[in-house]
């Protein structure tokens, strides 16, 4: 079992509460595989019901494979797994349920590609070539519902199509491209979700530094980057897979401020500002039974030559704290794989785009106690633009000044002073109102 190393300043109340939770005389590598299960217990998640099918695996013959076009280096998947994510949500005693297409390639490095379908056809691209994630959302514009959407069923060739923006047809797509750092993806839970059971095994075996993948949204949320994750990995696989794990929060790691947050967007507007503050008070009041944040399991697993696939896994976690701070309501994922591809062949290791399209880079992202800069927006022609150290992409990504950050409003003495003054002025009609009736009752 791997466990995350406490960190040396972590306060004595946390390490309770960690005994409290999994139920143990302390954290230590021959702690029991029910423990995590035992703590997910606690998240008061209703289960969904899936449709239990059999796994097809399939043996792609590659004969005549063209090289990639478009792509600095090969990708040969080990497979290729496509399923169904099913999603339920459990808000003030309410439940909604929907699912979507998944599709997902991993290579031996641990490069990945992900790829997802909802019913009303918008199609979602994300990759990875080990350093940079490329996002790519398509959404067809005007679609008629008795027309074909423009990608193929197929999610296993799907990822080989090829967008073209300029086209106007009826079902023409205008993407949304986005990179971002690292190795793996911080904007939806649901690609958190499914490179936890697919691509995280492998990336935990060198370090244990990711965020809460379960939040909804960790690049807009500090809190998601709040929490330790607590594993255990699959051993006997020549490609691991992770087996089990909770996300805890550790005090330590909640600050004030988003300048601490180097991997958050900073918000833009005052609405959103506000927001971001409520959510900053809220974490550093968060209540110790409220610490176990989500947990994922691996249920069941497929044994491919060397290789163990994942087949059946699920997460649970807890709403977010702006939404609902207490332990009744949730939502809880289930993954569940229908088709495996071996050695499906070499593909596209980035979503391939014609024409002219406006890249969002985020790789640039930075922030100081003055200004931040969320992305470098510029335009490409003919596919991505991957070296950020180019000499274009330098320019337009160091170039630019900082944009001053919103402050939050002291309530300093001056503060509470106008407040009571404005107080006094907006009560002081109904006073008089008040004397006056009590003068004729006298």
């Amino acid at each position: 079992m791997k466990l995350t190393k406490p960190d040396i300043n972590c306060a004595t109340a946390f390490l309770f509460l960690i005994i409290f939770l999994f139920g143990c005389n302390g954290i230590v590598a021959q702690s029991s595989s029910n423990e995590i299960d035992n703590a997910s217990k606690k998240l008061k998640i209703h289960p969904v019901v899936t449709n239990q099918t059999e796994v097809s695996i399939q043996q792609k013959d590659n004969t005549g494979v063209s090289s990639t076009k478009g792509s600095p280096e090969k990708f040969l998947p080990l497979y290729t797994a496509e399923g169904i994510l099913y999603m339920e949500y459990l808000m003030a005693g309410k439940a909604s349920q929907g699912d979507a297409l998944f599709s997902i390639s991993v290579d031996a490095l641990g490069r990945w590609n992900i790829v997802l379908r909802q019913k009303k056809g918008a199609v979602e691209y994300m990759n990875c070539d080990g350093t940079n994630i490329f996002h790519l959302f398509g959404l067809p514009q005007n679609v008629p519902l008795d027309l074909p959407i423009v990608l193929k069923e197929d999610l296993s060739t799907g990822q080989n199509a090829t967008y073209h923006p300029n086209e106007t047809t009826a079902i023409s797509v205008t993407p949304l491209a986005e990179v971002y750092s690292g190795s793996f993806p911080t904007t939806y839970n649901r690609f958190g979700i499914l490179w936890l059971a697919f691509a995280g095994g492998h990336y935990l075996e060198t370090t244990n530094d990711i965020p809460n993948l379960l939040e909804f949204d960790p690049i807009n949320n500090p809190f998601a980057w709040c929490t330790d994750f607590f594993y255990k990995n699959e051993v006997e696989s020549s490609f691991p897979l992770l087996l089990e794990g909770s996300f805890i929060v550790n005090t330590n790691l909640i600050k004030g401020d988003t300048v601490a947050y180097q991997k958050i967007k900073e918000p833009q507007g005052e609405s959103t500002f506000k927001w971001l503050q409520q959510r900053l008070e809220i974490m550093q009041k968060i209540p110790a039974e409220l610490f176990l944040r989500g947990s994922y399991s691996l249920i069941e697993s497929k044994q491919i030559g060397t290789l163990k696939v994942p087949v059946l896994f699920s997460t649970s976690s807890r709403p977010d704290i702006l939404i609902r701070q207490d332990d009744s309501d949730g939502n809880r994922f289930i993954g569940q794989v229908t088709n495996i591809i071996v050695a499906p062949g070499e593909y596209f290791l980035v979503p391939q785009i014609e024409g002219k399209f406006t890249i969002h880079d985020f790789r640039f992202m930075k922030r100081t106690k003055e200004g931040f800069w969320n992305s470098a927006v510029y335009e490409s022609t003919n596919n991505w633009e991957l070296d950020k150290h180019s000499e274009r992409l330098q320019e337009i990504g160091m170039g630019q000044r900082l944009i001053p950050r919103l402050q939050k409003s002291p309530r300093n003495r001056t503060y509470y002073v106008s407040r009571g003054l404005l107080t006094m002025v907006i009560l002081a009609p109904l006073g008089f109102f008040v004397i006056r009736r009590w003068r004729k009752q006298g």
